[in-house]
């Protein structure tokens, strides 16, 4: 079991602060969990802070305005005739361990997370250029494991500028999400559990998303509760926030952070090759080129033997 060293002040201030969020009345969670990332969605209900991007300036290298995730992480040797997405360059591919993250009632956020080789072939029924839905010569073996991400598409719809001298590859201009209101009400769970807030009300939040994420038409109260999930799954409460932020939340940036603060983030994670000089207690993040040039100082890490 994992000791939290939590300070229980600290959680029910951040508790107050998520609930005056909750009480606004300003936001309210999307009917439909796949339509938070389809084409064109911008802005909506749910969105608390959403990162803006536009495809009407340059963004060339630097990506001031465009949305470079979308053909950064896009499908590497996907064949140049499917109807729905154009190829990408197969950066930060999604693992099985993702895939089987979801329960079995759960899969309605997961098909709008992830796509898989099966799922290509399935939409692709008669290429004519290419001799398969995905030319797997293309893809780095090395990270590969049959996976793709599908919340930020690079959708062959996207109309990148390539008039005013910015490449078009990464000025495709969807939104991204920094918080979102379902983020809000599990954020709030977790501080309501890891505070002296009440269990009860915490497991309401996070009964909100999960009816929500039963798909449209099924959230009407027939869904697996967090109650349920504790006596299914032999779970604590924290534990079905865990795989709550982690499906709801697949693909959005968030999991490594929450492994982190939650001390979760251990080196058998990676790996006996990848988690050798892994340390809980000193994490480093690269440092970026752009930073190094601004910064001059900064141009080694403060305890460079831990990669040794």
């Amino acid at each position: 079991m994992i000791i939290f060293n939590d300070n229980k002040d600290k959680f029910d201030m951040a508790a107050q602060y998520l609930k005056a969020v909750v009480d606004s009345g300003e936001y309210q969670l999307m009917d439909d969990y796949a339509e938070l990332f389809a084409f064109g969605t911008k802005n909506c209900a749910e969105s608390v802070f959403e990162i803006q991007h536009s495809n009407l300036f340059p963004s060339d290298w630097s990506w001031y305005e465009g949305n470079g995730i979308v053909q950064l992480c896009g499908i590497r040797g996907l064949c140049s005739d499917d109807q729905l997405y154009a190829p990408g360059w197969g950066f930060m591919p999604l693992t099985k361990d993702l895939n089987d993250h979801f329960l079995a009632d759960d899969q309605y956020r997961r098909d709008a997370a992830i796509i898989d080789e099966a799922e290509l072939a399935s939409q692709l029924s008669s290429p004519t250029s290419c001799k398969s839905a995905l030319d797997l010569s293309q893809v780095n073996a090395y990270d590969y494991e049959g996976f793709w991400q599908q919340k930020y598409a690079n959708f062959r719809a996207y109309n990148g500028d390539n008039v005013n001298g910015g490449d078009p590859n990464l000025t495709k201009d969807p939104n991204t999400y920094s918080i979102r209101y379902a983020d809000v009400l599990l954020m709030l769970a977790e501080a309501l559990t890891r505070g002296t807030g009440s269990q009860s009300e915490a497991m309401t939040y996070i009964d909100m998303v999960r009816e929500r994420a039963a798909g449209p038409g099924d959230n009407s109260g027939n869904f697996t509760t967090a109650q349920n999930l504790m006596t299914q799954q032999n779970w604590s409460l924290l534990d079905v926030i865990w795989y709550e932020r982690r499906a709801e939340l697949a693909g959005e940036g968030d999991r490594w952070f929450d492994l982190v603060r939650s001390g979760r983030a251990t080196a058998d994670l990676f790996g006996a090759e990848k988690g050798a000089n892994f340390s809980q207690e000193k994490i480093y993040l690269p440092i970026s080129y752009d930073e190094t040039t601004v910064a001059k100082n900064i141009t080694t890490y403060p305890d460079a033997g831990l990669f040794e």
